[in-house]
C-alpha cells in the first residue's frame, strides 16, 4: 500500500487494478486489495497499542539513546466525517470545517518523520501544541521550531507562543520559534503585499530552490507587540509547473516585474511570519517542507472517493493516518537522498517507471537502463539485478 500511494496517484478503489499491472504482483502474489481487506488492514495498523510499540521501536532503532531535535508541523487538514469525501482543503492557511488536524514531528536535520497525532480541527489554539509537546516528553524528542497555519494568528495565541502571557501560569510551556502562514484576508497580509509587491522582483531577492528561481523578501514586523519577521514569497515557476499540463495558454500572463492579481489568485505568492530571523533559504525550505508533507497526507482529499469504505471506528481512521505517515517517511527519506541531483522524488518516479522487465515462469529479466535511470541508481546507491530467480523474490 505504501508503493500504491506513492506511485499510483489514483483513488484507493483502483488499488487492485494497479497491483495487477505492477511488479508488486510478482513480489506479493497473494495480496488482496479489495475494500473489505483494506478496511481490516487499516483497523489492524490503527490500533493505538500497536502504534505505541512501533514508535518506541522506531525511535530506538534510528536514534538509540539520543536526544532528537525536531520540528513540529501543525496542521494538515484531514476529513473527519464517517465517510471520506472530497472536502475543500487549505494548505495556505484556509481552514475547512469537519476536519481533523494532523500534527507531524520531523527530525530537524534529516527531515525524517518521527511521530504524529491528530486533534479536532475546531481546537485552533496553543492547547493543541501543549498537549502534543507533553506527549513527546515520553520520547527523547525536543521541539526547536513549529510550523503552524493561519488559525493560530491571534493576539492570545501569539502571547502564548512568545511565552509572554502572565495568566498562563499552568502551561509550563516556554517560548518556541515558529513559522506561520498568513491568510490572504488578514490585515497584515494585505498590508505587506501592498507595501512590498512593487519591488520584490529583483535579483537580490532571488533564492534558488531546487531548479527554480524564487523571490523572497524578508521584512521586520510587529506581531501584537512582539518582534517578528515576515517573508513575502513569489514562486511563479512552481505555479507554471502546476497549471502548464492543462492550461498551457495561461503561461506568460503574469510576466511583470511586481506582484500582480494573477500571482495572488493563482497561488504564486504567499506570505508567512516567523518569530526568528532566518535566512531566506532556510525559511523557504521550512515552508516547502510543510507543503511536501501535506501532499502526502492529503492523498485521500486530492481525489474524490479516495477511500472506498466507510470509517466505522477510530482505529480505521488512525490506520489511514499511520499509512500516510509511513508514506511521508519514505517520500522524505528519498527526497533527502536525492539532494544535489537534478531530480526530486516525483521526477525520479517518472524516470524509473519506464524501467521494464520480462517475467518468465522461473525468472525475471530486467531490460537495459537508460542514462537517466543509471544516474538515479548511482545516486540512490541501488545495484539493479538484471536477472532474478523468481524463487528468490
Amino acid at each position: 500500500m505504501i508503493g500504491y500511494k506513492l506511485l499510483s496517484g489514483t483513488p484507493t478503489k483502483y488499488a487492485n487494478d494497479w497491483w495487477d499491472g505492477s511488479y508488486t504482483r510478482i513480489l506479493f502474489p497473494n495480496a488482496n486489495l479489495n475494500s473489505q481487506c483494506l478496511n481490516e488492514f487499516y483497523q489492524e495498523i490503527g490500533n493505538k497499542g500497536t502504534q505505541l510499540e512501533f514508535f518506541q521501536a522506531y525511535l530506538q532503532h534510528f536514534y538509540p539513546n539520543q536526544q532528537i531535535t525536531a520540528v513540529l508541523i501543525d496542521s494538515i487538514g484531514l476529513p473527519n466525517d464517517t465517510i471520506f469525501s472530497l472536502p475543500a482543503i487549505g494548505t495556505q492557511g484556509r481552514l475547512t470545517p469537519n476536519k481533523s488536524r494532523l500534527l507531524l514531528v520531523i527530525d530537524q536535520n534529516t527531515t525524517q518523520p518521527l511521530f504524529f497525532r491528530y486533534a479536532a480541527d475546531n481546537i485552533v489554539d496553543v492547547s493543541t501544541l501543549r498537549a502534543t509537546i507533553a506527549e513527546l516528553k515520553t520520547y527523547p524528542i525536543h521541539i526547536s521550531h513549529m510550523l503552524i497555519d493561519a488559525g493560530y494568528y491571534s493576539q492570545t495565541n501569539l502571547r502564548l507562543l512568545y511565552g509572554a502571557d502572565p495568566d498562563d501560569v499552568t502551561a509550563g510551556m516556554q517560548a518556541l520559534a515558529f513559522l506561520m502562514c498568513l491568510d490572504q484576508n488578514s490585515k497584515l497580509y494585505k498590508t505587506l503585499l501592498a507595501e512590498h509587491s512593487q519591488d520584490i522582483v529583483q535579483e537580490k531577492y532571488v533564492v534558488l530552490y531546487r531548479d527554480r528561481r524564487v523571490y523572497v523578501k524578508r521584512v521586520l514586523v510587529d506581531l501584537f507587540g512582539h518582534v517578528g519577521y515576515a517573508y513575502i514569497v513569489l514562486d511563479r515557476e512552481q505555479w507554471r509547473e502546476k497549471i502548464s499540463w492543462h492550461v498551457p495558454s495561461v503561461l506568460g500572463v503574469s510576466g511583470v516585474d511586481c506582484v500582480d492579481r494573477v500571482d495572488v489568485e493563482s497561488g504564486a505568492v504567499c506570505v508567512f511570519v516567523c518569530s526568528e530571523k532566518l535566512e531566506a533559504e532556510q525559511a523557504l525550505s521550512l515552508y516547502y517542507l510543510r507543503q511536501i508533507v501535506e501532499v502526502m497526507f492529503d492523498m485521500g482529499e486530492i481525489f474524490a472517493d479516495g477511500l472506498p469504505f466507510e470509517v466505522e471506528g477510530e482505529d480505521i481512521f488512525l490506520g489511514y493516518l499511520f499509512l500516510s505517515f509511513l508514506c511521508a517517511t519514505v517520500f522524505l527519506s528519498l527526497n533527502q537522498l536525492l539532494k544535489g541531483s537534478a531530480y526530486d522524488v516525483w521526477g525520479a518516479f517518472a524516470v524509473l517507471r519506464n524501467q521494464k522487465c520480462k517475467v518468465f515462469d522461473d525468472c525475471v529479466l530486467v531490460k537495459e537502463a537508460t542514462k537517466e535511470m543509471n544516474e538515479l541508481y548511482k545516486k540512490l546507491d541501488i545495484d539493479p539485478a538484471y536477472s532474478t530467480e523468481r524463487n528468490q523474490l
